[in-house]
């Protein structure tokens, strides 16, 4: 019992690792993105 509920903790934290240094790395493309998103709105609009 023991060993299966520190198995499963272990994972957690591996899930939560992993998705912690994904967000890391998307968080400043998706940011990039809407910023030229919104850039590219912002010229249409003024046109």
């Amino acid at each position: 019992m023991g060993t299966a509920t520190g198995f499963s903790c272990d994972k957690y934290q591996n899930i939560i690792f992993i998705l912690s240094n994904s967000f890391q790395v998307l968080f400043p493309v998706i940011l990039r993105n809407l910023t030229l998103v919104s850039l590219n709105f912002a010229m249409s609009v003024e046109v």
